[in-house]
């Protein structure tokens, strides 16, 4: 039986042993016949050890100054645990996750240099994307809502408030209204 046959052979083994644990509610791991945990595929021992091995490699990895991410072996940001690489793929996802960024979104939010709002330069801020709250209320909402990348402070105070005494009172800023015009809402789709 050669490398390949018996990489398969093991798979075939494991894919029957997953089925049958499920089956009768046992531990996943292979030669182990205890009861799984709740809601989970693994016995309490199996799924404590697990949790030790990776608090343990996570350990290691901070002692020997690495990424804590798996297979990594760059050093991390000051005062991190992670290398740049993977923090900027963590914020990455978050907005394609929270904004419902495309890659159109990404390229455009790599290029900023300016606040859509106020039009100042970013000088090293990360940018905020802002959203109608009238369209999508909550933190997560639809690309359709998405408007510009302004500062966090004219995000969360200069629009916020613009709006807020717009609701309140009626009255609509000119810097507000130029801001709408230029990110109307529901936002057209572009097509790469």
């Amino acid at each position: 039986m050669g490398r390949s046959d018996q990489t398969e052979y093991n798979k075939q083994v494991y894919a029957e042993h997953m089925l049958k644990a499920k089956a009768e509610g046992l531990c996943s791991m292979l030669r182990c016949k205890s009861l799984a945990a709740e809601g989970k595929a693994r016995c309490q021992f199996h799924v404590d050890r697990t949790r030790e091995q990776k608090k343990a490699n996570r350990e290691d990895r901070r002692r020997k100054k690495l990424c804590v991410m798996r297979g990594c072996d760059q050093t991390p940001n000051e005062g991190k645990l992670q290398c740049q690489l993977h923090l900027d793929a963590n914020l990455a996802y978050n907005r394609k996750y929270n904004h419902e960024f495309t890659v159109v979104d990404e390229l455009n939010y790599k290029a900023a240099t300016h606040c859509d709002f106020c039009s100042q330069p970013f000088n090293g801020e990360t940018p905020s994307v802002d959203h109608d709250r009238k369209h999508c209320p909550t933190m997560r909402h639809c690309r359709l809502c998405t408007r510009g990348l302004v500062h966090w402070d004219c995000n969360t105070h200069a629009i916020a408030w613009f709006e807020w005494y717009e609701d309140k009172f009626g009255v609509t800023d000119s810097r507000l209204t130029a801001y709408r015009n230029r990110f109307p809402v529901p936002r057209t789709e572009m097509v790469i």
